[in-house]
């Protein structure tokens, strides 16, 4: 209801006010994918960009906005001061073999650099993330074959404590912590998801990591298999966020360690940020604009969720943050 009404609300406010009345030094923007591209119809449902209009994103930023690399970002610890504009950074997260085809073409163009955030369990594409699966099962399967092995089927959620209803939606009642299951599943109708892979590459690989790194691109860790950490204690998610960031540091030799929160950070709490600090020079959250308690922990917004154009996103990220500024104070209470 808030955002319909935000949304709403911007469109009769002149950019540059909400920038102004703003005031803020620093933005990050985050990306996923291009629209239409990926295998995955599910996927492809979310409100990404197509390839023109993420250059149109691209060339609206380097108008209004200095747009840094993420060594400038390094250098200043996160807290950078604004100049005569203020100041973007970019950054994409999954480690999606569309990013290295489709989009990083577009920052090469117009010599841009960004961090890319990615999960180990998945490059060189070694894996594919369980939501994947459970997307790609659910377009295969049709409610009949789910009654052709309806013991089976019973038997395996069962196992982890759901009663089925011989639908194939019960796939997305699958947690992350019963991810195995999906594979279980899948062998029950004889499909593989390595074959899925083999059909067209979902991740980046090792090799075209390499080549970007040399390009001058950025890369952290995204935790290990991408789980949404609202499911995870709170010794799982530090673990989940250092060994990512140290598999990405070992692996390409990198001098400096950055970590992004999968999904979104709202609900991560300070002591967990703390503890990844010990071993990252910063961290990165999707959680708008608000500052945090300390310049290494820095927010990002998501410009892939309504489908408005850049300029709307950010009115609309610039609108709420006044009020969550006016509303709760300039820092973000974590619990």
């Amino acid at each position: 209801m808030a955002r319909r009404f935000f949304l709403h609300i911007v469109r009769f406010l002149p950019f540059t006010l909400l920038r102004k009345l703003a005031n803020r030094s620093l933005i990050g923007i985050n990306y996923h994918s291009i629209a239409g591209e990926d295998a995955d119809p599910v996927i492809n449902k979310n409100i990404y960009r197509s390839k023109n209009e993420f250059e149109a994103d691209i060339q609206f930023l380097m108008k209004h906005f200095d747009v840094i690399s993420p060594d400038e970002l390094l250098q200043a610890t996160g807290s950078v001061q604004k100049g005569n504009k203020p100041k973007v950074f970019l950054t994409f997260d999954d480690g999606l073999a569309i990013q290295y085809h489709s989009m990083v073409p577009i920052l090469k163009k117009y010599n841009l650099k960004a961090i890319f955030f990615i999960n180990p369990s998945f490059i060189d594409n070694k894996e594919l993330h369980y939501k994947r699966k459970i997307n790609h099962l659910y377009q295969l399967l049709e409610n009949k074959q789910v009654n052709e092995v309806r013991d089976k089927w019973e038997s395996l959620f069962a196992s982890i404590g759901i009663e089925p209803s011989f639908t194939v939606s019960d796939l997305y009642r699958v947690s992350y912590k019963d991810a195995s299951i999906i594979d279980r599943l899948a062998k029950l109708f004889d499909i593989s998801f390595a074959d899925v892979l083999e059909q067209q590459a979902v991740y980046i690989t090792s090799e075209q990591i390499r080549e970007m790194i040399s390009d001058g691109f950025y890369f952290g860790g995204h935790s290990m298999d991408h789980p949404n950490y609202s499911e995870l204690n709170v010794d799982k998610q530090i673990a989940q966020s250092i060994e990512s960031t140290r598999w990405v540091l070992d692996t390409f030799g990198l001098k400096y360690a950055l970590f992004a929160f999968p999904m979104n950070d709202q609900k991560i709490s300070r002591h967990v940020i703390e503890q990844i600090h010990k071993e990252v020079d910063l961290s990165f959250g999707i959680n708008g604009m608000m500052d945090d308690f300390t310049h290494r922990h820095i927010p990002r917004i998501t410009v892939e969720q309504t489908g408005k154009s850049i300029r709307q996103c950010l009115k609309y990220e610039y609108l709420k943050y006044i009020f969550l500024r006016l509303k709760n104070g300039k820092i973000y209470r974590r619990p």
